[in-house]
């Protein structure tokens, strides 16, 4: 290759490599669902030019992820992290809370959200105890990470591994803990706590709970979560290491998996940064198979309904799968797929449902 050939294609990469940065995400692998929303920021990113590692921490056993398709660009570091609890432990465990109607102040439920801190607090603990793994986090001299809403485990690895940059990455709306600790104005008069069934209009006693819930589940989440995780990192990096949430504190941007138009009127911050659908376009549709254009030419409309992937909406209360399967009913112009597991609803499906 002659020397000004390669003089000309170096000056048409050195801007891509000038502007290119190495870039991180620690993924809970957990669910498909926040693996294939994970997948489609670092591809984005990847795409545009950038150096993408997907950190992906697997959690519990015989958890498999392999059918999420990633592009061959974003390079996969899988870290264990389980403790011995298997899929179907889990998904026992979250079928006692998840299909009841609990108070906050119901002992099961507090009982559930302290299972669950103890299990990311014993994922933490292997994550860290992983020598290997946060030397390579250190000698990778990442430029900026993004860190997921389900676990802060990850804003402490950031710290220890000195990354410039940060930022929380949330994987469905804005999380209340989120917005209380980067400084989001909450109103509580009308933006009631994500967990709670209202909406941005509310009566006195509805604000009476917003208020509460507000004043009461940012300290409940620091127990539970963040002050067991910053003990891990005194415990097994420095005894001075800081508090995880003071680290949160300063998080200079947030990504958000919403859209205005979707949201409550509120409040925000010029570092919340929406960025609903990225990754899905409509290049990338595919003609549907006969069965599902059949349904689609069928109707005036189509809904897919489905709780995601870790949900089992199949062990729902009978109560419920009737009460949802006659709202379904009630517009017979519109035909809805449920994502469906089980096979005890067939005999009772209206004639607009398909599973």
């Amino acid at each position: 290759m002659s020397s000004p050939f390669v003089l000309i294609l170096f000056s048409f990469l050195m801007p891509t490599w000038s502007n290119a940065y190495k870039m991180v995400l620690f993924v809970p692998d957990m669910a498909n669902s926040q693996v294939i929303f994970n997948a489609r920021v670092a591809e984005t990113l990847a795409k545009a030019g950038h150096d993408v590692t997907m950190v992906m921490i697997t959690a519990y056993d015989e958890r498999d992820s392999s059918d999420v398709k990633i592009m061959k660009d974003v390079r996969i570091h899988r870290v264990n992290g389980s403790c011995g609890l298997s899929r179907k432990q889990l998904e026992e465990e979250q079928q006692k809370t998840m299909f009841k109607d609990f108070s906050i102040w119901d002992p099961k439920l507090r009982a559930r959200i302290d299972k669950m801190g103890t299990l990311l607090t014993q994922v933490c603990q292997k994550v860290v105890q992983n020598k290997e793994f946060l030397e390579w986090l250190v000698a990778q001299q990442f430029d900026l990470a993004f860190s997921h809403i389900y676990d802060v485990c990850h804003i402490g690895l950031i710290h220890y591994a000195k990354i410039p940059s940060w930022i929380w990455l949330n994987s469905g709306g804005l999380m209340d803990f989120v917005a209380h600790h980067v400084g989001v104005p909450i109103i509580p008069s009308y933006v009631p706590p994500s967990l709670m069934e209202s909406m941005d209009k509310m009566n006195f006693l509805e604000r009476t709970k917003s208020f509460v819930g507000h004043s009461v589940l940012p300290a409940i989440w620091k127990k539970t979560f963040a002050d067991r995780e910053t003990e891990v990192f005194r415990q097994e990096i420095d005894p001075n290491f800081p508090d995880i949430v003071d680290v949160a504190k300063t998080c200079p941007l947030v990504m958000v998996n919403s859209n205005e138009l979707y949201e409550l009127t509120r409040p925000t911050l010029a570092k919340v940064v929406n960025i609903g659908g990225i990754g899905i376009q409509v290049k990338d549709v595919k003609p549907l198979n006969k069965e599902f254009q059949q349904i689609a030419d069928s109707c005036d409309g189509l809904v897919i309904f489905s709780f995601g992937s870790v949900t089992p909406s199949h062990r729902m209360p009978i109560e419920w799968k009737k009460a949802f399967l006659e709202a379904f009913s009630r517009f017979p112009k519109l035909n809805f797929v449920l994502r469906y597991e089980g096979t005890d609803l067939k005999d009772l499906l209206p004639p607009n449902v398909f599973l």
